[in-house]
């Protein structure tokens, strides 16, 4: 399957996903499709990187 870079994305899906930011590194994940998926994400990252925060927003 191939990957979809973000423009190509936000035309299949109408610019609706979430994506997830560590606050304490400034690094920013890849597109998903839920927001379950991106929470689920960006709480692994805290609890593999402890002391990181994260925040989860709509794209």
């Amino acid at each position: 399957m191939k990957k979809l870079d973000k423009t190509q994305q936000t035309n299949i899906v109408g610019g609706i996903g979430w994506e997830w930011k560590c606050l304490t590194t400034g690094w920013e994940s890849g597109w998903h499709l839920t927001y379950g998926g991106a929470l689920k994400m960006a709480t692994a990252h805290e609890q593999k990187y402890p002391g990181h925060v994260t925040t989860v927003y709509a794209v």
